[in-house]
C-alpha cells in the first residue's frame, strides 16, 4: 500500500472549497445548488479519509493537529457556502445585485487554494504566501460589508437581503480563520 499523501488531500479540499465559494457568491445558476451538494459529499469523503489516516499513520509529514485544523477549515468553507446558496436559492436576494464582498470572498478563496498548493513546498519563511495581501483583501471585504449594512439601515438596500449578508459575513470569517490555520501550519513547519 502506498503512503497516504496529505498534501494531495488538502489540495483537493482547497479546490473544492474554492469552487463552493465561487458557486455561492456568483449569480445563481439552476445547477449550482446540486453541484454544491456534490462538492460537499466529495469533501466529506476526503476529510473522513484524511482523519482516518491521521489516526492510523505513525508519522505524517506535518503536525496532526495542524493538518486536521486546515482540513476542517476548508470543509467549513464549503458548509458556509452551502448555507449561503441554500438561502439565496430560496429568497434570491443578492443573486443579481453587484456585491463587492461576494466578489472579494471569491478572490480570498482563490488565495487560500494557492496557499494550500504552496504547503508541500514551504521550507523557508520567504516562501510563505502574501499574508499582507490577504489581509488587505479581507479588510476590503469587511469595508464592503459595512457599506452594504449602512445602505440597508438607510433603506437604499432591501431589508430582505439581511440574512444573505449575514451568511456572506460568516463565509468571510471562515475564509479568514482557514487562512490563519494554514499560516500556523506553515509557521510550525518552517
Amino acid at each position: 500500500m502506498s503512503k497516504y499523501n496529505y498534501f494531495d488531500s488538502l489540495e483537493r479540499l482547497a479546490i473544492l472549497s474554492s469552487r463552493a465559494v465561487f458557486l455561492s457568491c456568483s449569480p445563481i445558476r439552476p445547477s449550482a445548488q446540486s453541484e454544491l451538494v456534490s462538492i460537499r459529499h466529495s469533501a466529506e469523503r476526503i476529510l473522513c479519509e484524511l482523519e482516518h489516516t491521521l489516526f492510523s499513520d505513525f508519522m505524517p509529514p506535518l503536525d496532526r493537529s495542524g493538518l486536521s485544523r486546515a482540513a476542517h477549515g476548508l470543509f467549513r468553507m464549503i458548509e458556509r457556502s452551502c448555507e449561503l446558496i441554500s438561502y439565496r436559492s430560496q429568497k434570491n436576494s443578492i443573486s443579481e445585485r453587484k456585491n463587492k464582498e461576494a466578489e472579494l470572498c471569491i478572490r480570498l478563496s482563490q488565495l487560500i487554494e494557492d496557499t494550500v498548493s504552496r504547503l508541500r513546498h514551504v521550507k523557508r519563511p520567504d516562501e510563505l504566501p502574501d499574508i499582507v495581501g490577504f489581509r488587505r483583501l479581507l479588510c476590503e471585504a469587511q469595508s464592503a460589508h459595512g457599506l452594504l449594512m449602512r445602505k440597508l439601515a438607510s433603506g437604499s438596500y432591501p431589508r430582505s437581503a439581511l440574512p444573505s449578508l449575514c451568511l456572506l459575513c460568516a463565509l468571510r470569517r471562515e475564509l479568514s480563520f482557514t487562512f490563519d490555520s494554514l499560516i500556523e501550519v506553515m509557521l510550525e513547519n518552517v
